[in-house]
């Protein structure tokens, strides 16, 4: 995938994210971004940021999304 292509897709993701509202926000976000870092950890990250959701990068080799 070019840079190109993966800066469109973490935008597009981002934008979609952040209409996410209501009491249940940070489980979806949460939720979602275990999805993200399955697939690729700096994807994931590039979208957490992008979220202003802080990820500890040291806790990536322990961290189990359920």
């Amino acid at each position: 995938m070019s840079p190109k292509v993966k800066l469109n897709i973490i935008s597009n993701i981002v934008g979609a994210m952040n209409g996410i509202s209501g009491i249940k926000k940070d489980e979806i976000v949460n939720r979602q971004l275990c999805h993200w870092f399955r697939d690729d950890a700096q994807l994931g990250m590039r979208i957490s940021k992008g979220l202003g959701v802080e990820i500890d990068p040291s806790l990536l080799k322990q961290a189990y999304c359920l």
